[in-house]
């Protein structure tokens, strides 16, 4: 359990720290062990340079004074959860003096071999003792190899990580510390930027091109064919002017599901709200303990719950699949399947692609700080490794934790889930009773692997409380997230059977129909935060039943929700979700879900400080990253879907009677795409 980790570390850190004579660099004794170091390191560049550090240090020389003032000290709330010891990097970066330039290093601190001093654990704090640890050596181990406690050191540039562990080693041997700081050049930063790279002047000229052929578009659209009127749809794809207006149109076909404009536009912001808790919650805190009793609190569902706004979206996936492709074939509309295909993949790989190229090229170059080698380590060497895995959509499997693009998971998923669609969509046209008996039965097989992966595996019931296994196993497989996606392609069916039947239901009947479905969704919601309370003892029976079932119940009464208020049952929820400014937010939902988190992983990883959890600062935060991530949507949105929308209509125009997606009403375009309506000139 993480929690149990942080406050052991809380623990451990608290008792190393305290004991660290070297901290008390103004002792004489201090001064002559240092001085006995740097006599016994063999001659180089950093020696010299850490001499006159140390020397004029002790003359009271203002550049040596901010170098050691610059780096991390023992901060007050180590026991409670200020472990992340980081200094001022800005004032590390400041210093030059005659050709000694600060470099600023985060390093990694672990204990010695042979550390056993735990004893003082057994008489731990009452978090530890609720929790029921085994204070043994081995526990503390694992707590230890799996947690990086991070120091930072403001150190002479000459010094690279050979050079400075050598003297930092001798140091710790000369000084009995029992824990060793761990330098790696990866995790370090000098006032000297380095030229860019062939990659990053890719990435610039790539982005300028686009701009360039967007703002010729624009010129074009507005000065030429305004005004003559020419047949030069491929021309003007690119224009901001005429996509734009297609962007923020309210108009629609009489056939346009309103409600699934609003679903779609609330979960995906459940999911940045959610996305917004989880990296305050994984980025150092200087109260990091409190999330023991954060997630204790009923009040905090809305975000550990968010992962349902996931099999919202699987769910309406399924559903508009089915739904549209009815609609089409009984409007004497052919399907060709390799138009359903293509279309799939047109949709959605430029815009994929893009986003592939930003982290790849220009993610590094637009921040630095203390944490921002997080970026680097764990965003842009994942994409030179890993890019080719995401653009075919199969990272869900391959390497699934260390995706390019960490959300782009769910891609692979929803993509794999449409490949396969036409199978279910063939025979349900041909063997409706028997498909839908074919679709229990999968669905069973893949609840019943949950429930086994879950239950054998001991994982856990929650995102925010499980590990890595939880999302190898049971997040990102498509044989497990299936189930969703399966009930709503069951809604989609019936949706469609009753599309011009006039369904008489009774008030009361409506009434208890309601009342199951949002109990049963308050139920699911507020499981997640009994499951997760740490007074609570983990049975892995429990949590199996709920990983294989929570899920598609969930997509169950989302899908009931939108059925109800297309029928006319919705009251003014229908009003609502139809409002039409989700329309605008729906339309932009894949660029928002695109570039969310690299808006977020900018902002916070250049942080200079541990932040401090609460609520009100994290839903702040919110608010700010959703404004941000509707900002950059909207022209993410008109550089590379909208025109991808008009060259396919333009390329296969000659096919119009073939397509793979309907010329009236509603395009599934799977959920995080917008719903289509090509009848108009509309198109999205």
């Amino acid at each position: 359990m993480r929690i149990m980790n942080i406050l052991i570390l809380a623990l451990i850190s608290a008792h190393g720290v305290y004991s660290f004579d070297f901290l008390n660099v103004g002792s004489l004794s201090v001064k002559r062990k240092l001085e006995h170091v740097l006599e016994d390191s063999e001659e180089t560049a950093c020696k010299n340079d850490l001499s006159s550090l140390m020397h004029d240090f002790y003359s009271k020389k203002t550049w040596a004074m901010k170098m050691i003032d610059a780096a991390g000290k023992p901060s007050s709330g180590i026991m409670f959860g200020n472990i992340m010891q980081s200094g001022n990097y800005d004032e590390c970066m400041s210093i030059n003096h005659n050709l000694i330039k600060g470099k600023y290093c985060t390093t990694i601190v672990k204990p010695i071999d042979g550390f056993e001093d735990v004893t003082f654990l057994k008489n731990g704090n009452s978090y530890l003792k609720a929790l029921g640890v085994d204070f043994d050596r081995k526990n503390v181990t694992e707590v230890l190899d799996n947690i990086r406690w991070t120091w930072g050191f403001c150190i002479p540039l000459s010094c690279n990580q050979f050079d400075i562990q050598k003297i930092v080693n001798k140091t710790r041997d000369y000084l009995n510390i029992k824990f060793n700081f761990q330098f790696d050049d990866k995790y370090c930063t000098s006032s000297e930027k380095d030229p860019l790279t062939a990659k990053a002047i890719f990435g610039i000229l790539l982005f300028l091109l686009i701009g360039i052929i967007i703002t010729a578009s624009t010129v074009y659209d507005i000065r030429v064919y305004k005004k003559t009127g020419d047949k030069a749809d491929i021309l003007i794809a690119f224009s901001l002017y005429s996509n734009a207006k297609k962007l923020f149109s309210t108009q629609v076909s009489a056939d346009n599901l309103g409600v699934v404009n609003g679903v779609r536009a609330l979960s995906m912001t459940w999911v940045l709200l959610g996305h917004t808790f989880m990296v305050n919650l994984f980025f150092p805190s200087v109260n990091s303990i409190e999330i023991f009793d954060w997630k204790n609190h009923l009040y905090n569902v809305f975000v550990l719950a968010a992962p349902l706004a996931v099999d919202t979206f699987f769910a309406l996936s399924g559903f508009l699949v089915v739904y549209v492709y009815f609609k089409s074939i009984y409007s004497n509309r052919k399907i060709t399947w390799s138009m359903f295909y293509i279309h799939r993949i047109l949709r959605l790989t430029p815009s994929l692609a893009m986003i592939i190229v930003f982290y790849l090229c220009i993610l590094e170059l637009l921040g630095e700080g203390p944490y921002w080698f997080a970026i680097k380590e764990l965003y842009v060497r994942n994409c030179e490794k890993h890019w080719w895995s995401t653009l075919i959509y199969i990272q869900n499997y391959y390497n699934s934790l260390g995706t390019c693009v960490n959300q782009s998971w769910y891609l692979a998923v929803d993509t794999q889930l449409y490949f396969i669609a036409p199978v279910i969509l063939y025979y349900l046209k041909k063997h409706a009773m028997k498909t839908l008996i074919a679709i229990a039965i999968v669905f069973s097989i893949s609840a019943l692997t949950a429930f086994s992966v879950s239950y054998n595996n001991y994982v856990g019931a929650a995102p925010f409380e499980a590990g890595s296994k939880y999302f190898t196993y049971l997040y990102h497989p498509t044989h497990i997230r299936m189930t969703a996606w399966l009930v709503g392609t069951v809604w989609g069916y019936i949706l469609f059977r009753t599309k011009d039947v006039d369904l008489k239901i009774k008030k009361f009947y409506i009434v208890v129909i309601w009342a199951v479905h949002v109990i049963l969704m308050i139920i699911i919601a507020l499981s997640h935060v009994t499951m997760t309370r740490y007074s609570n003892p983990y049975d892995p029976l429990t949590a199996a039943f709920f990983n294989s079932l929570a899920r598609p119940t969930w997509a169950w009464c989302i899908c009931w929700l939108m059925f109800a208020c297309i029928k006319g049952y919705g009251g003014i929820l229908n009003d609502i979700l139809s409002c039409k400014l989700f329309m605008i937010i729906a339309r932009l939902n894949y660029s928002m879900f695109l570039v969310h988190l690299p808006i977020m992983l900018i902002f916070i990883s250049q942080k200079r400080s541990s932040i401090y959890l609460s609520n009100l600062f994290i839903c702040f935060d919110f608010w700010a990253y959703f404004t941000m991530t509707i900002a950059v949507s909207i022209p993410w949105t008109l550089a590379f879907e909208s025109p991808i929308i008009v060259l396919e209509r333009v390329l296969f125009s000659k096919n119009k009677k073939s397509q793979g997606f309907p010329k009236n009403g509603i395009t599934n375009n799977l959920t995080i795409v917008d719903i289509t309506d090509i009848k108009s000139k509309n198109i999205y």
